[in-house]
Formats: C-alpha cells, sequence, structure tokens
C-alpha cells in the first residue's frame, strides 16, 4: 500500500516537473516570439518610414507625369481683342495660301478669340489640308505653356512626359535659354502609326499674321514644319493660347502640305517647292486619314500638357499656379 502511495506521489512529481520544465520551455518560446515580435515591427516601422518616402516621392513624380484626363468640349467665352491692322493682317495670311473667307476665319477665331472655335479637318481649294484643336488648359495660364516651351523642355524625358506614347527623341537645335523663336525642335514622333523625323521651326508670329500676335494674356507660338533628314518644310501650324476665367485655353491651326525648300530658317525658291505646292500633287500626297491621325495627336498631346504643367511649373518655379 505505501509502495503504492509512493509510486503514485513519484508519478505526480514527475508530472509537475514535467510542467513546469515544459512552462520553462514556453517561456523560453514567448521570449523568443516575443523578441521576434519587436524585431519584426521595429524592421515594420523602418520599412514604413522609407516606403512613406518613396510614396511621397511617387506622388510627385506621379503628379509631374499624369494620365490623359477627359475634359470638356465646353466653349469658354474669351473677351475679343482689337483685330490689327487689316491691310498687314491680309498681306500676311496671303502666305498661308489662304483665300478671304479662310483669312476672315483665322482672323476672327484664332487671333481675335471668337467664343467658338470649330475642330475641323478641311480639304482646301489649293489641296492643301487644315486641321484644327482646341484644348481648355484649367489652372494654366499662358505664361506657363511659354515656360514650357522656351525654358522648360530640354530632354528627351520631358518630351515623353508630354505624350508617353508618341514621342520618342527630341532635341534642339539654335536653341536660346528663354528664348523659343528661331529654334528648330528636333523630334521623333508618332502620328496615328506612322514614325515621322521632323524639324519644327519655330517664328515669330509677325510671319504669320503682319503682326506679333503676343501679350500679358496670349501666348502665340507659330512654326514651319519640316522633314529633319531632308532640307524641305512640308506645313505650317500656329498654337495660341490665351488666359480665360477658368485658367487657359489653347486654338491650335495646322496648313498642311505648304512645301518649300530650306537653308538654315529660311525659305529659298526651289523646284521642288514649285512642284510640291500644285494642286494635283498635294490631292495626290495629302489624305484625310493622316490629317485626322495629326489632329487626334495634338487634343492628345495638348491635354497631357493641360494635366502636367500645374504641378510641374509650381514644383520647377515655386510659383503656385493661380
Amino acid at each position: 500500500m505505501a509502495k503504492s502511495v509512493a509510486m503514485k506521489v513519484k508519478g505526480k512529481v514527475k508530472n509537475a516537473l514535467a510542467k513546469a520544465k515544459a512552462m520553462k520551455g514556453k517561456g523560453k518560446v514567448q521570449q523568443q516570439v516575443q523578441k521576434a515580435e519587436d524585431e519584426a515591427k521595429a524592421t515594420a516601422a523602418e520599412g514604413n518610414t522609407k516606403a512613406k518616402g518613396k510614396a511621397a516621392a511617387a506622388t510627385k513624380k506621379k503628379a509631374l507625369k499624369p494620365k490623359l484626363a477627359n475634359t470638356s468640349n465646353h466653349q469658354n467665352p474669351t473677351q475679343n481683342r482689337k483685330p490689327p491692322n487689316p491691310r498687314v493682317a491680309t498681306a500676311a495670311l496671303r502666305g498661308l495660301g489662304l483665300n478671304n473667307k479662310q483669312k476672315k476665319n483665322v482672323q476672327e477665331t484664332l487671333l481675335e478669340q471668337a467664343d467658338t472655335y470649330p475642330e475641323e479637318v478641311e480639304r482646301l481649294s489649293d489641296g492643301t489640308y487644315l486641321v484644327s484643336a482646341r484644348t481648355p488648359m484649367p489652372q494654366v495660364n499662358a505664361n506657363m505653356v511659354r515656360w514650357w516651351f522656351a525654358d522648360f523642355l530640354k530632354t528627351t524625358e520631358h518630351y515623353s512626359w508630354w505624350h508617353p506614347k508618341d514621342h520618342l527623341w527630341m532635341d534642339w537645335e539654335n536653341k536660346v535659354p528663354g528664348v523659343i523663336v528661331g529654334a528648330s525642335h528636333l523630334v521623333h514622333e508618332y502620328i496615328g502609326d506612322e514614325l515621322l523625323k521632323l524639324r519644327i521651326q519655330f517664328v515669330n508670329s509677325k510671319e504669320f499674321f503682319g503682326y506679333d500676335a503676343n501679350n500679358d494674356d496670349t501666348f502665340v507660338l507659330c512654326a514651319k514644319v519640316g522633314l529633319l533628314e531632308e532640307n524641305i518644310n512640308i506645313a505650317k501650324m500656329c498654337h495660341v493660347v490665351r488666359n480665360t476665367k477658368d485658367g487657359a485655353e489653347m486654338r491650335s491651326r495646322f496648313w498642311l502640305g505648304h512645301v518649300s525648300e530650306r537653308d538654315g530658317n529660311r525659305n529659298i525658291s526651289s523646284f521642288q517647292g514649285f512642284i510640291g505646292n500644285t494642286a494635283l500633287v498635294r490631292m495626290f500626297v495629302l489624305n484625310k486619314k493622316n490629317s485626322k491621325d495629326l489632329q487626334r495627336h495634338a487634343q492628345e498631346e495638348m491635354k497631357y500638357l493641360a494635366e502636367l504643367l500645374p504641378a510641374l511649373y509650381e514644383s520647377e518655379t515655386g510659383i503656385k499656379p493661380r
């Protein structure tokens, strides 16, 4: 009997020791677990700090490279400006190969900023194509667009922000910091499914319209568009950015089929220019699909620019858009 009791007591003692040992081991495990948890929390905190820094940088970068946004087609009313001397303007517009009705349309809708501006693709009577596009630019002003072209745009990376899909490469020729007139923008870009290599020569708006159309509320950018690898110009274009109550509005015109040989930044008389400017050749070479592709490209790239500029301008200049 005593032996039986002793055996039971011994068994209970063993069990107690085993439990104590287990509890001790469990304590060690818990300590290890707790230590691991503490280390994990510290690592997570450090990771969160780094992540926040990366997120802030990513947010800034995202702000400078926004997605294409949908913009309203609402026509913003603008104040009409006093037109230039009609004789001077008419003489200058003659160089664009426009008839009297077309000259009047350019004067009223592009320069005087009539309340409505048709976006159209139209073959003119001389065989050329007229392409028109309009871009609302909320929180942007005319000077910001001038700054983009004259001061900021320097690299292929900048150029790709302007249209991430279509813009492939860029460089400048004859570029002076802060000045756009007289410079040539050398680009590789897709217009539709066609890769074009172009030299865009920026000229004073006086060459197109007979007077300098720039003022405090308006930025006018005119250019002759040529082939990069040949001394030939093939088109003319003009962007007019005017301040509005909501920001700014860009009105763009392209006149396709104006062929001229180029010597530096000067047009010179040539056989190519004589032949290329005939209605028959223009009818054969120019087509509506390419013109529609250009219109779509212009609408897209300027919408990208409208989204890009407010954050970029404030980041680079410290000036908050109005």
